[in-house]
């Protein structure tokens, strides 16, 4: 079974998004959407790393 899946960097938007678009209207059954966590990127940044995670968990419930 193949598989689809998109590399999520730092868009999370769902309507006009084309990378979501093309993965969405794929034929594969199975569809992936990946974020990768990159710890030294948010080191001393607490405002960032909540504002990710809220938008991580926004995402995850709009798919």
């Amino acid at each position: 079974m193949s598989c689809s899946f998109v590399w999520l960097k730092d868009d999370f938007r769902i309507s006009n998004n084309q990378a979501l678009k093309a993965l969405i209207e794929d034929d594969n059954k199975e569809k992936l959407a990946i974020y990768i966590y990159e710890e030294e990127t948010y080191l001393s940044c607490e405002s960032q790393k909540w504002w990710l995670a809220k938008s991580l968990e926004i995402f995850q419930k709009k798919n």
